[in-house]
């Protein structure tokens, strides 16, 4: 906590970039990182929490690497509908799942049976 408050102090009053931004870093897949990898929707969370609290100087969400992402279902393709506001995982209903570049609509909002990260076409917030 004390790192993310030293962060946003340097981006709202030191940095001599004035549109600087941070970002959320996180692993795309359990073995990108040897620890802190965390599933689709508690990415998302944490991703609607910062943003409404530090829009200022929030970017978004990096993701490391795309070779990780491509072998957690597409993980990165997820993330992207929720930082760019097209899709939401927490969200209920209606739903499509990823899987490569192609989005299928999927009639149930329940899990997947294959595994697949389900997002919801219902749009985030603005912040």
């Amino acid at each position: 906590r004390h790192t993310r408050s030293c962060l946003v102090s340097w981006a709202r009053s030191t940095s001599v970039n004035p549109d600087v931004k941070i970002f959320i870093g996180a692993p795309a897949g359990p073995s990108a990182a040897g620890s802190g990898y965390i599933d689709a929707a508690a990415l998302e969370a944490l991703h609607v929490a910062t943003a409404a609290t530090y829009s200022d100087v929030y970017g978004g969400i990096m993701l490391w690497d795309t070779s990780n992402s491509d072998n957690n279902d597409n993980y990165g393709e997820v993330i992207a509908a929720v930082v760019h506001g097209t899709g939401s995982i927490i969200s209920s209903t209606p739903s499509v799942a990823t899987t490569g570049a192609h989005v299928a609509s999927t009639p149930s909002p329940s899990p997947s049976t294959t595994g697949k990260a389900k997002v919801a076409s219902t749009p985030l917030p603005s912040t």
